[in-house]
């Protein structure tokens, strides 16, 4: 047997899978030998490792869910984009909207995951929005952080147009700066390239395509030719931790042999060596339809070439590769790809030999033998999806459905939609360059952390309005095409080409490709930093720094907001409840005895925020006594919106005043003489200062418009919670959603009427 063994120090290493599995229903061994073949690149051979186990898994346990993203990672990686789409979608199934810990970077994944998928079967706008959900959401694990970013560049080069090999540098090199992605050799980075690469050969730009394969291959510093011996079963060997490396270049290899077949150039001595080999790894390796085609690319390049016994043995190989996992029998998108390249070789073969071949009906090889073998594995697929369907007939029943019921299944061949590109009027008249981070970016980046990914598309957004500098103003376009930002700016009529308008009206075109930098952003990225520390976030996101916008109504960003005639006050509640709540959610600690006081489920997450803070004070003074003052100090910390610094004591139970009782009753009394359901920060301020109640008295309550918020689960009511809500039927999300100005005023207006 032949032994092949690479030249490189180093091998490439795949993602790594998050969260890890652990599962104690006696399947640990199956798992394991799942994730090893998932490892070395066998994706196809763990997509169906993985969908046995799923079958012989109960359901539901947690682990089942971690087991349905690995499968939709690992079809993912096969190509099979749909069944991708089903199992990540099943994945992130059930998921409450702001996940923690564990469930976070599932849910991250899974979304990820479908976006990716989705991308590949050419919905730009399920992808996008995909790819949105999963950013919003914060999750601990670097690695699936840079899975997110890696297939972040993957949606927005799927929708851009890459005809030239300049056009495949400038995008792909965009994509990275855009996602902080280096590129240096990576399994990512070479997936992509080849991706593009492939693109660039169906535009015909065959030099630029076997340039790009060629630098991948290039990049693997492998040397077959010295490691290549021949054996008297002509098989071959690699070693596991190298059977990724050797696949890329089986992969680049392939690209490159067809970009110069297509030129009519014939192989060297030494690139016809190599293309041999990378045959026996497609064979080895399970990437059949590579080596097929490979086989197809050489053997019309011989008919051209008047070499007809070569390349009838050449097709005779060719026929041999057939896709016999299991998964493969619902993918119909593979078996379409199937049906073309045998109606290819039939019709190369027809040419080599002048005999009439029979039509192709399958997608699989037509000989006794072969035809035995895929019948069997097209049962073993019926059997296996038979049980996913009953098991969980969502998910696995569309892929039922799709199972080919035998083997001569009727497969369309109809030509595949073109991919949509951007109009040629869009394109710019002479090439774009790609432009250096001016010298203040590594400032600007210090002040709010090198892996804030939003600061440098502030500078994007000064340069295209060709503005001689970067504020706030900047800095709120970029956070506008955040999908959660995106989403409550919408909620008040802002748009983000609105926004622009107002911004471009302000400042005359400069022409300098170097914009200066406003020190104001420089402090709007460590107030943003701030925020993020206090929300136990790992880096800082477009949500941190629109919650920094909003907060500070001095600022250019907010300047925008107030032309556009936004409600700051109003903004600002909702964006704190929003994408802070979740956050301080967690901090949300028992309130005790004072929550028994106060009535804690009818809290909002401000007002019970504060009540801790004070709890937190007071734990730490020595008598642990609650006292009025404690009160005021933890409604003072409130500097704005729901941000409320930890406090200094460690949360425990106190002794409560006299004077805190009567503040604490006093703002259960002063919402309900309000007729506020929920007791928020307001009521807390009034008992403090000691209002009386009666002056507020009178009106409809609020529960119901709570109510109603939290059915769609928001964490605040609007006016039109206000206007619509007419039962009380239920229980309120606790804490309760918090009103918002606009809602507060709303809410007066009904009392007055009534």
């Amino acid at each position: 047997m032949t032994k092949l063994i690479g030249t490189r120090k180093w091998h490439i290493r795949l993602p790594a899978p998050a969260p890890r599995l652990r599962c104690g229903h006696d399947l640990g061994r199956r798992i394991r030998d799942a994730e090893r073949m998932a490892g070395i690149g066998l994706a196809d051979a763990a997509t169906d490792a993985y969908l046995a186990i799923i079958a012989d898994h109960p359901a539901p346990t947690p682990c089942d869910r971690i087991l349905r993203l690995r499968t939709a990672e690992a079809a993912r990686y096969a190509g099979d984009h749909t069944l991708a789409a089903e199992l990540s979608a099943a994945a992130a199934r059930g998921m409450p909207r702001d996940p923690i810990g564990r469930d976070a970077v599932i849910a991250v994944r899974a979304h990820a995951t479908r976006a990716a998928a989705r991308a590949a079967l050419g919905d730009l706008d399920a992808a996008a929005a995909g790819l949105r959900q999963a950013q919003r959401i914060t999750q601990p694990s670097r690695p699936t952080e840079r899975y997110v970013r890696w297939i972040a560049a993957e949606v927005r080069l799927a929708g851009r147009r890459i005809r030239t090999h300049h056009e495949f540098s400038e995008e792909l090199a965009g994509a990275l700066t855009e996602q902080k992605l280096t590129a240096r050799q990576s399994f990512e980075l070479d997936r992509l390239t080849i991706a593009l690469a492939r693109r660039l050969a169906e535009s015909g730009d065959q030099n630029g395509a076997e340039l790009a394969f060629w630098v991948v291959g290039e990049e693997l510093e492998l040397d077959p030719s010295a490691s290549w011996a021949e054996q008297p079963d002509g098989t071959v060997e690699v070693p596991a931790k190298h059977q990724q490396a050797w696949r890329t270049f089986t992969l680049a290899l392939a690209g490159e042999v067809a970009a110069m077949l297509a030129r009519d150039e014939e192989l060297s001595a030494d690139y016809s060596a190599a293309a041999d080999i990378a045959t026996e790894l497609a064979w080895y390796l399970d990437e059949d339809l590579t080596g097929a085609r490979m086989l197809l690319d050489r053997a019309r390049f011989d008919l051209g070439h008047g070499r007809a016994t070569q390349a009838a043995e050449r097709i005779r190989r060719a026929r041999r590769f057939a896709d016999l996992s299991l998964h493969a029998f619902t993918d119909q998108r593979r078996q379409i790809e199937w049906v073309r390249l045998r109606e290819q070789l039939a019709a190369a073969a027809h040419s080599a030999s002048g005999v009439a071949e029979p039509p192709v009906t399958s997608p699989w090889p037509v000989t006794a033998s072969e035809r035995e073998q895929a019948e069997a594995a097209r049962a073993r697929a019926e059997v296996l999806f038979d049980r996913l369907a009953v098991l969980d007939p969502e998910t696995f029943g569309p892929a039922r459905e799709r199972l080919a019921p035998n083997l001569d299944v009727a497969v369309t061949t109809e030509p595949e939609p073109e991919r949509e590109q951007e109009p040629e009027a869009a394109q710019p008249a002479v090439p774009r360059v790609h432009q250096p981070d001016p010298s203040w970016m590594e400032l600007l980046t210090a002040a709010a952390g090198d892996r804030c990914w939003t600061l440098p598309l502030a500078l994007d957004r000064a340069r295209e309005l060709g503005h001689g500098h970067v504020g706030p103003e900047h800095l709120l376009l970029a956070v506008a095409r955040d999908g959660d930002c995106a989403e409550i700016l919408a909620g008040l009529g802002l748009a983000e080409p609105d926004l622009r308008t107002i911004v471009a009206s302000w400042y005359d075109r400069s022409g300098t490709t170097a914009p200066d930098l406003d020190p104001h952003l420089t402090a709007l990225a460590g107030r943003a930093a701030t925020i993020a520390a206090r929300l136990g976030a790992t880096r800082v996101s477009a949500a941190h720094l629109l919650m920094a916008v909003v907060a500070d109504e001095r600022n250019a960003g907010a300047a925008v907001l107030r032309a556009a005639r936004a409600d700051l006050d109003e903004l600002r509640v909702r964006v704190d409840a929003t994408l802070a709540g979740p956050a301080l959610l967690r901090r949300a600690a028992p309130l005790f005895t004072a929550g028994v006081i106060v009535h804690q489920h009818r809290l909002t997450l401000p007002a019970w925020l504060a009540i801790g803070h004070a709890i937190d004070h007071a734990a730490a003074t020595p008598g642990r006594i609650l006292g009025a003052d404690d009160l005021a100090r933890g409604a003072d910390a409130y500097p704005s919106g729901v941000l409320i610094p930890a406090g200094s004591g460690s949360r425990g139970t106190v002794r409560i005043s006299h004077p805190a009782r009567v503040v604490l009753t006093g703002a259960r009394s002063a919402a309900d003489a309000a007729g506020e359901w929920g007791i928020d920060l307001e009521h807390l301020r009034r008992a403090l200062r000691g209002d009386d109640p009666a002056e507020h008295a009178g009106g409809p309550s609020t529960r119901a418009a709570c109510e109603r918020a939290a059915r769609r689960g928001e964490r605040f009511v609007t006016p039109e919670d206000i206007v619509a809500a007419a039962t009380h039927s239920g229980h309120p999300l606790m804490p309760v959603p918090v009103l918002t100005p606009a809602a507060r005023r709303a809410h007066a207006d009904a009392r007055s009427r009534s």
